[in-house]
């Protein structure tokens, strides 16, 4: 499955590309050009428009990117043209700017469709892409709690819509204990010493008051306190049962869980296992799952929705979009839309992407290894 590269600056380009918009006609080789000095917050000035009077009327303008540090506010801005001077190859706004554009800023004209309409209709396709093309994430924030079987995984970063893999780490030389006291930022076990942890670290709560916490570890020192980076949720307190472990020192290939069940097979809520993995407590849970692709909210966000199909689709949205109008442009729109609609299922059915998915069985026969994780190496 193709790499999430598409970026929608690439996607919006090459959608007003294919429907020949004049802008890019004549720069397509950049996408884009970039404002001069004497741009206001009403006019953008740029002596590379060289077209006839009002060549640009009605026409939209996009501040599509700044190629200084930091970014120009005007970026993502979207203003109509209502006049085109080639006298100071000026741009007249509707509106003004929040700002008068510096002259690091990039900008596209788009006619019949603005930029906003485009990233709509771009969305759209990226929505409509499942079932056959999907994203696949790699989740590994659950905690593996204990004497827990059924896990809630509605909350996770990204909705699953298909879970095909689920393994428990295996951590190498962890320590586990009880929670001595613990602030907002900070857990402490009397009587250890954590003088060795270093930033690589990471410690979990897998049982008790705050159970299912996963935090990065800052330090530790030898009074037993481990400091970590970010505030705990709910802090633990006497009852909580914590791990500690580097999950940069592994021996052992992450544990492949061959048994779970789901509440409902497409979109679940919750996944439940039939071993309780004792000696795998307070470790992480892997969940590796298809989702719905992700929209894209800024130019540089990114699809694994094969361009041509969001090419396809999005145009035979922004076509369907104007088929209300004169009849002469009805009609036109309507042959658009059919013509791409049929282009977009003909890529879709044949580059409709493949998931390898486990078989779940009933039961979990293997073994998730005798060494004891604690440190006894023979079960002694």
């Amino acid at each position: 499955m193709a790499s999430p590269t598409t970026t929608r600056a690439t996607l919006r380009r090459a959608i007003c590309s294919e429907l020949g918009m004049d802008f890019f006609r004549r720069y397509g080789s950049t996408g884009y050009l970039t404002c001069d000095a004497g741009s206001t917050a009403s006019k953008v000035v740029d002596s590379d428009l060289t077209q006839p009077q009002d060549f640009w009327k009605n026409q939209w303008m996009y501040f599509s990117g700044d190629s200084a540090t930091p970014a120009s506010a005007v970026v993502g801005q979207v203003r109509n043209i209502t006049a085109f001077s080639n006298v100071d190859n000026a741009c007249i706004l509707d509106r003004a700017l929040s700002t008068a554009p510096v002259t690091t800023v990039q900008y596209e004209i788009h006619d019949i469709w603005n930029a906003t309409e485009i990233h709509n209709a771009i969305n759209r396709a990226i929505r409509d892409a499942i079932p056959n093309f999907f994203q696949i994430v790699n989740d590994e924030t659950l905690v593996h709690k204990e004497d827990t079987l059924e896990y809630d995984i509605s909350s996770l970063t990204y909705r699953p819509w298909i879970v095909g893999e689920v393994y428990i780490e295996r951590p190498y030389a962890s320590q586990t204990g009880e929670v001595s006291s613990s602030d907002a930022t900070s857990l402490t076990d009397s009587g250890q010493d954590f003088s060795s942890l270093t930033t690589n670290y990471l410690v979990s709560i897998y049982d008790g008051t705050g159970a299912g916490q996963l935090r990065s570890v800052s330090s530790g020192d030898a009074n037993g306190k481990i400091n970590i980076t970010s505030a705990w949720t709910t802090n633990p307190d006497t009852t909580s049962k914590y791990r500690t472990w580097d999950p940069t020192d592994q021996r052992d290939e992450w544990y492949r869980v061959t048994s779970a069940s789901f509440d409902q097979a497409e979109y679940p809520n919750e996944m439940r296992i039939t071993n309780p993995y004792e000696r795998l407590r307070g470790a992480r849970i892997r969940l590796i799952y298809a989702t719905d692709p992700l929209e894209l909210s800024s130019d540089s966000d990114t699809t694994v929705v094969p361009q041509e199909f969001v090419l396809y689709k999005a145009i035979a949205y922004l076509a369907g979009s104007r088929t209300w109008g004169r009849t002469g442009d009805r009609d036109k729109y309507a042959v658009l839309e059919q013509t791409m609609n049929q282009k977009a299922e003909m890529f879709r059915e044949k580059m409709a992407f493949r998931m390898n998915t486990t078989l779940w069985q009933e039961y979990d026969v293997g073994n998730p290894g005798m060494r004891d994780l604690d440190g006894n190496p023979l079960g002694w």
